[in-house]
């Protein structure tokens, strides 16, 4: 525990950074529930559609793809279970086990389904499931920018009080 130069329990700034560090756990792991069960709802659904291309297990039509430049539902099954299945479910198990770079994969993450639920309403129109995917991946984007952010100003306070890895 860290002692103020009175000796009298912690000093302010490090009563608030261990409530940040505190904080930062908490939201890592809200990011880890929600990006596994985002992944795998994109496994699950991207996998339905692969089995049966004609959509017809998850509801789709298939003249919903008549802008694109695909045939049936196959290739963006493979492209939601591949890209964004597997990405969301590595970026939440790498938050579960606070690997360093789990915020970067969150990131990744959910700048990755934004793209590809805007590129989706582009080509096919808007669905109200792609507004919650939308949210879902900006949240999570903005959440994992904040860790980084977080990442940075801990290293940097970490370096000031220890007296390391500053100028020499």
């Amino acid at each position: 525990m860290y002692t103020s130069s009175a000796n009298v329990g912690p000093s302010w700034g490090h009563r608030v950074f261990n409530a940040s560090v505190r904080g930062g756990a908490l939201a890592r792991q809200a990011r880890a529930v929600v990006e596994v069960l985002t992944g795998a709802a994109a496994l699950g659904g991207g996998s339905l559609m692969i089995v049966r291309p004609d959509g017809s297990l998850i509801g789709l039509q298939l003249d919903l793809l008549h802008r694109t430049p695909f045939t049936d539902w196959r290739l963006p099954g493979v492209l939601l279970a591949g890209l964004v299945g597997t990405a969301f479910v590595v970026a939440g198990l790498l938050e579960r086990a606070a690997h360093q770079r789990a915020a970067l994969v969150s990131l990744v993450a959910g700048a990755g389904l934004v793209v590809f639920e805007l590129v989706e309403w582009w080509w096919i129109g808007f669905h109200p499931l792609q507004a919650v995917f939308l949210a879902t991946g900006s949240v999570l984007g903005a959440s994992a920018v904040r860790a980084l952010v977080r990442g940075v100003a801990v290293g940097v306070h970490l370096a000031s009080v220890h007296g390391v890895g500053g100028p020499r």
